[in-house]
């Protein structure tokens, strides 16, 4: 096999994993703060009128719950899912559609649904990029903060963590199959974050379990 051919394999390979364009589909997710109407104040998971509160309001609509020690955390229902992020982050995702269109009125339908159940409460979804008054120290945490580092203290496995040591993993894989393909000898250098730790740079070796002895 000459160089090109050997090219022309790896370009064949990635190209196996293409999706035909006729399947192609775009989905959506709109993140919200849940906060006063009158003071811009965060709103509690907890308590009267919590989110919490609201999503057990929601649920009745026909939705499935999704609870972890009692609490509800999640919703789902047709063509799209409710979930409460750390700081009591509002999230909406829209399962995928072919047409923009279509993904609107999805839209529309799921937000028809749940805005009333808090603006009967007086609160407000905000959809911005930062919270309009209260800071973090203002808010009640629940769950652990997302961060693929996985250097949090007392917790084993920060939620982030697994999908990026497999993609890392994979990617290593990926380099020793690509590598193997040339027969001179050479070595590759990947430099991988991890703040405070070394686990992502452990993962690495999860490649090995392809029978890979020079990952």
């Amino acid at each position: 096999m000459n160089y090109k051919e050997k090219i022309q394999k790896i370009v064949n390979y990635i190209k196996s994993g293409e999706k035909n364009p006729k399947d192609f589909a775009i989905g959506f997710e709109s993140e919200h703060f849940v906060v006063d109407k009158d003071s811009l104040e965060t709103v509690s998971y907890y308590g009267e009128d919590g989110i919490a509160q609201s999503m057990e309001e929601i649920a009745k609509d026909s939705y499935e719950k999704h609870e972890e020690d009692g609490k509800i955390l999640g919703l789902s229902k047709d063509r799209f899912d409710i979930s409460v992020e750390p700081a009591s982050q509002f999230e909406v995702a829209l399962k995928s559609r072919k047409k923009i269109d279509d993904l609107y009125d999805d839209y529309k339908k799921a937000m028809g649904e749940i805005v009333p159940v808090f603006e009967k409460k007086g609160q407000v979804l905000a959809s911005v990029g930062y919270h309009p008054k209260s800071k973090i120290e203002d808010i009640k945490i629940i769950g652990a903060p997302k961060t693929i580092d996985n250097d949090l203290m007392e917790i084993d496995h920060c939620p982030g963590f697994a999908s990026a040591a497999k993609y890392i993993a994979t990617t290593f894989a990926e380099l020793e199959r690509d590598v193997a393909v040339y027969d001179s000898f050479g070595v590759t250098i990947v430099e991988i974050m991890g703040r405070n730790a070394g686990w992502l740079t452990a993962a690495s070796s999860l490649s090995r379990g392809n029978g890979n002895p020079r990952t």
